[in-house]
This record gives C-alpha cells, sequence and structure tokens, in this order.
C-alpha cells in the first residue's frame, strides 16, 4: 500500500509565507520527498499552502501510473492480446 501525506503552512496566516511538503511511499521505499516555497502576501494561506501540497502529490501519482501503464502495455507485447471493447457490438437490435 502506497500513503500520501502533505501538509503546507503560512506565517504569519494569512498573507504571509507560504511552504508546503509531500511524502509519498510505504513502510520500506520513499517514492518522492519534496518540500517547496509557493509564495508570500496577498493570496496566501495556510490551506491555500495545504491544497498546493495535495495538487504536487496528485501530479506525482498521475505520472506515476502513466508510466505503470506503459510498462504493463511493453510487457504485454505491446498490447497485441488486449480485448478491445467497442460500444454497441453485442447488442441483439
Amino acid at each position: 500500500m502506497i500513503t500520501v501525506e502533505f501538509d503546507g503552512a503560512c506565517w504569519p496566516n494569512p498573507k504571509g509565507r507560504a511552504s508546503a511538503g509531500v511524502k509519498i511511499g510505504n513502510d520500506k521505499t520513499v517514492l518522492l520527498e519534496k518540500g517547496f516555497y509557493i509564495g508570500r502576501g496577498r493570496g496566501m494561506s495556510s490551506n491555500v499552502a495545504e491544497y498546493c501540497g495535495l495538487i504536487e502529490a496528485l501530479k506525482y501519482l498521475n505520472r506515476l501510473s502513466d508510466y505503470l501503464f506503459v510498462l504493463a502495455r511493453a510487457l504485454n507485447d505491446n498490447g497485441a492480446n488486449d480485448v478491445l471493447w467497442v460500444p454497441g457490438a453485442n447488442r441483439n437490435d
């Protein structure tokens, strides 16, 4: 199982300096561990920082799923034995 942890902070809140961090992995392996500065001043808050951490985690997981899909296709003879679904192909109209 992969766990996703993210957090964000802004000091002072609101309109301060905001940053966030993300950690993705399991008990044995860390896939991503990243901290980053978001910005300061107007529009910055702890909520914005939290959402930026979540968005960064989702971007990474989306890229990971793309890589796993390509790897699965390569291991499966580039999809030569895939069953293709055609909408309405089995209807008896």
